[in-house]
């Protein structure tokens, strides 16, 4: 009787193990969520509006419960099971429509204790995946301002013009391209430069002498286009702009000095007459 309880026992003792050998297989530290697909980059500002995430865990999809994940503002979130959302182990997808702003994304499975055993094993969060900032920007530049030659007027066909912009606050929202044309807006070509509030650019004048309006665009880095008003330039060569000069209209000082002028040939005349009445024949 002994013998038999005590081969009970180690029966009891080798089942006890292995049920905890397999409970510890079961519940082996979660894997993390990666992301597979990005509606975003990271911190690259895009005009879509729509943020849409795509992932897949990394381990045994059938021993995790759910995922638990956060879209936010802020860059420094704790996900938990009672701060975060809860979709189904089976899914794959989050789309969200949102404001112009930045944006972060967490996401980590989970699972719950069950039983048994007894007393079961305790609630667990995997790893946390982070991605962001995801930027949305859809406002464009306002109020740019163009400056070039002195009087809108030049007498060579590559002109220098300075182009700015006044609401730009940070890199996502400064010139980035600059489209020129002597047409209708957007003609040109863009062209590329380093971000920035205020930007040095040559344009060559293509119809040769004359009046021209052009059309200035920008656009930031997400895209956005602004259209500055139509710039007026003259274009004429250096003998023209001589001649130009002479047959302009006079400013104020030289009506003063045909004034002055007219003042002398009269009191010339007047002198003159005095000293030829007198004389007698």
């Amino acid at each position: 009787m002994k013998y038999i309880n005590k081969k009970c026992r180690e029966v009891l003792f080798i089942a006890v193990i292995l049920q905890l050998i397999l409970v510890s297989i079961s519940w082996a530290t979660l894997s993390e969520v990666a992301l597979t697909d990005k509606s975003h980059a990271e911190n690259e500002p895009s005009q879509l509006t729509e943020i849409k995430l795509n992932w897949e865990y990394t381990g045994d999809v059938n021993t995790i419960t759910c995922f638990y994940w956060a879209l936010t503002n802020t860059s420094d979130y704790t996900l938990t099971d009672t701060n975060g959302s809860q979709i189904g182990s089976g899914s794959d997808e989050i789309k969200r429509t949102n404001d112009d702003g930045e944006y972060y994304f967490y996401i980590a499975a989970y699972k719950e204790g069950t039983t048994p055993p007894i007393p079961p094993p305790p609630n667990e969060m995997g790893p946390v995946t982070k991605y962001g900032p995801m930027i949305i920007d859809t406002r464009a530049p306002e109020i740019v301002t163009v400056s070039g030659p002195d009087n809108n007027t030049t007498d060579n066909s590559a002109i220098n013009l300075n182009i700015s912009v006044s609401d730009s606050k940070n890199e996502n929202e400064m010139i980035s391209e600059i489209n020129i044309s002597e047409g209708l807006p957007g003609n040109g070509t863009w062209e590329e430069f380093t971000p920035s509030n205020s930007i040095n650019c040559s344009y060559d004048l293509k119809q040769g002498e004359g009046l021209f309006t052009l059309r200035i665009q920008v656009k930031d880095f997400a895209g956005n286009i602004a259209d500055a008003d139509p710039y007026p330039i003259t274009y004429t060569t250096a003998d023209d702009l001589i001649i130009a000069q002479y047959t302009s209209v006079p400013t104020l000082s030289q009506w003063g000095l045909l004034l002055f002028l007219t003042m002398l040939i009269c009191i010339g005349i007047v002198a003159t007459r005095r000293n030829v009445l007198p004389v007698k024949f």
